[in-house]
């Protein structure tokens, strides 16, 4: 079986920038262009606007609602990760939890 664990050494120079380079271009990528992701918040705005219309709740359980709509509106348009479909395809749910995560067991 092959993994994504190839180690090199890299001293300093030229490598090391370029290393550098390359973590922080795709840590910091973005597949989704600015107009749809302010589209998304646009429409996550007005959804949470229209939930609590009238609504006599706090200003955290309003925010909080917000934050997630938020999320929820940008992931939407995000591409999925091969990890991602796995997860569901071998049972693992498909949304995220603030839980200890387990090992999922797949079959070969």
């Amino acid at each position: 079986m092959r993994c994504n664990t190839d180690i090199k050494y890299i001293s300093s120079g030229k490598a090391a920038k370029a290393l550098v380079y390359y973590v922080t271009d795709y840590i910091t990528k973005c597949s989704l262009p600015i107009h749809v992701s302010f589209d998304a918040l646009r429409y996550a705005v007005k959804q949470n606007g229209m939930k609590y219309l009238g609504a006599n709740n706090t200003q955290t359980a309003k925010n909080c609602s917000l934050f997630t709509k938020a999320v929820n509106a940008i992931m939407a348009w995000k591409e999925l990760s091969h990890q991602q479909v796995m997860s569901y395809l071998v049972g693992c749910g498909d949304c995220y939890k603030f839980t200890i995560l387990s090992c999922c067991v797949g079959v070969m």
